[in-house]
């Protein structure tokens, strides 16, 4: 695999372009910078007819909670929009049982469905990182952050097969 690795002065603009221009299985992540990205390609582009929406990680927390990936992917873009299908982790099921229900829904595409994903490495990635199952041979595992919550998370088996992985940092 060839890598294009640019430093932006802008990763939101960015990562709101390929949105807008994406089709078929578009992976979300949170944060601050995938927020302002959403907010402006739900700006862009009202129909995402033929878009299946999800997530690389949640917590294990109510989807209306205030650290919920979903929760502010929801409020920036998701219900801002029309047409796309979205495929929410339960985080709320807990640790084990959201990665079951995540790695079922997703087993049902097959592990080369995804087109684009977006991966945040925010403040809390190092940790995540040390602490995610990245050899992980299914799609999903679970992490434990230790300051907020439980989260379920894509692993490496799946981001490897994506036809694109954008990688945003603040």
């Amino acid at each position: 695999m060839n890598a294009d690795i640019r430093v932006l002065d802008d990763p939101a603009r960015e990562a709101a372009d390929l949105l807008v221009a994406a089709g078929g299985h578009v992976v979300l992540t949170g944060g601050s910078t995938p927020r302002a990205a959403y907010e402006r390609a739900a700006a862009a582009r009202e129909d995402w007819s033929g878009v299946d929406f999800w997530f690389t990680d949640e917590r294990c927390v109510p989807p209306d909670h205030e650290h919920s990936n979903f929760g502010m992917a929801d409020r920036a873009l998701l219900s801002r929009i029309e047409g796309a299908t979205v495929h929410r982790m339960r985080g709320e099921l807990g640790p084990e049982d959201g990665a079951a229900a995540y790695e079922n829904e997703l087993g049902e595409f097959g592990p080369d469905a995804l087109d684009l994903i977006l991966l945040g490495v925010g403040p809390d990635y190092a940790r995540q990182q040390k602490l995610t199952i990245f050899t992980a041979e299914t799609h999903i595992c679970y992490v434990q952050e230790l300051h907020l919550a439980h989260s379920v998370t894509v692993t490496r088996g799946s981001s490897r097969r994506s036809a694109a992985l954008l990688v945003l940092s603040p």
